[in-house]
């Protein structure tokens, strides 16, 4: 499941030999708002996050709009805050989603998920989340090779931008012996 690769990613992560002045952790729950499953931060202050990174599983069934949705999340402000005190947290304006998937096909998840933006778009009214769409945050392709890379834009629910990146890779299914 999406955990199990987060854990592996997040310890693979920090176990690398380069030596970092970042730190990878699962971000803390914030009261009212959901938890990221990434936070980034520098290891001298650790309650403050550089970037923030929801992970998902493709096909991407709940990665718009939907109870736990990653983009959608991110447009009602429910992720991407730099800090783990609500009092002190602030909007990060470019945040992350880490989505796995075991089909190789990734040009089909884009269709997909572009398709349903542009649906939610031509919609007169907002989702049964108050959320507005517009097909100018589809997910626009910047590299497709054994990963794929994207970007898009969307408008949060206090009228700011996130720009969020977006980074699909193949994943094997993993069992009890295998290693990153």
């Amino acid at each position: 499941d999406e955990n199990h690769y987060t854990e592996i990613f997040i310890k693979h992560a920090e176990n690398e030999k380069i030596e970092s002045r970042f730190s990878y952790t699962n971000q803390a729950s914030l009261p009212d708002r959901r938890s990221t499953d990434i936070a980034i931060y520098l290891k001298a202050n650790n309650e403050h996050y550089l970037f923030c990174i929801e992970a998902k599983f493709l096909p991407p069934t709940d990665y718009v709009t939907g109870e736990y949705a990653a983009i959608k999340r991110y447009k009602k402000l429910e992720h991407g805050l730099s800090s783990r005190n609500p009092q002190k947290a602030k909007k990060l304006p470019e945040c992350a989603i880490l989505a796995y998937t075991k089909s190789e096909v990734f040009s089909d998840h884009l269709k997909t998920i572009n398709d349903k933006i542009s649906n939610l778009a031509n919609g007169k009214n907002p989702d049964r989340f108050g959320l507005s769409w517009n097909t100018s945050e589809q997910l626009q392709l910047i590299e497709m090779n054994e990963t794929a890379v994207l970007v898009s834009k969307h408008q949060r629910t206090d009228n700011g931008i996130i720009k969020l990146h977006h980074f699909w890779v193949y994943v094997k299914a993993l069992n009890e012996n295998s290693q990153v």
